[in-house]
């Protein structure tokens, strides 16, 4: 867990770099190149953030020892902890689905790992025995990085409608008038607060992974 850890919160601050590094070039640049630029560390920092959560929920699964030096113990020894079997599992039981078998499970059929709401049910369903630390730490009413999967998703599927329900479902968080693009989300303000959408985001990242790598 320490060094998965570790690795994520540097990542994180080399992401909070680019995102200073390119607010402060946005006037310098041409409107599409910023707005390709945005899509792609969007993109990037939820990538990095499923990887995390995948990496703890296997660590947690498979025993480890947390950030807070004490030890998580494995899943009974009669489980199956490979990465087939914890994805087969997180994914039937996320589709209410019963399990049976998994060897021919492929790595791309498994849950979007860094969806605050699936995540919880998937803890629940795996049952690692830091169980309830995960939890606590998931549901910690952090929920600001689904905005920026929705952002992510409905720059990959750019269309009137998409664009519609991302202005329509955003509106009340986020200090916009209207989106014309769902890089914009990013570099709004969030509501109640001066913070960009971009730093808000992985601030949150940051503090649910403190919280889930440890023991208390």
């Amino acid at each position: 867990m320490n060094e998965l850890y570790k690795s994520f919160i540097s990542r994180c601050n080399v992401y909070q770099h680019k995102v200073d590094s390119l607010r402060i070039s946005r006037p310098s640049m041409d409107e599409w190149t910023f707005n390709r630029l945005t899509e792609g560390l969007m993109s990037d920092i939820w990538q990095h953030w499923c990887h995390f959560c995948r990496k703890l929920i296997h660590n947690s699964c498979r025993g480890s020892i947390c950030l807070d030096r004490k030890i998580v113990s494995p899943r009974l020894i009669s489980l199956d902890n490979s990465w087939e079997r914890l994805g087969y599992e997180a994914k039937r039981r996320n589709q209410h689905k019963t399990i049976n078998g998994h060897h021919s499970f492929l790595v791309r059929n498994e849950p979007t790992w860094g969806d605050i709401d699936n995540i919880v049910d998937i803890i629940i369903a795996l049952d690692p025995t830091n169980k309830n630390q995960l939890l606590s730490a998931f549901g910690m009413s952090l929920k600001d990085i689904n905005h920026l999967q929705l952002a992510r998703n409905a720059a990959a599927h750019k269309n009137v409608e998409t664009m519609s329900n991302l202005s329509h479902d955003m509106i009340l968080y986020y200090n916009f008038t209207q989106l014309k693009n769902p890089s914009d989300l990013a570099w709004s303000i969030r509501q109640g607060t001066t913070s960009l959408a971009f730093y808000v985001w992985i601030y949150q990242m940051k503090t649910i992974a403190y919280h889930a790598v440890r023991t208390c």
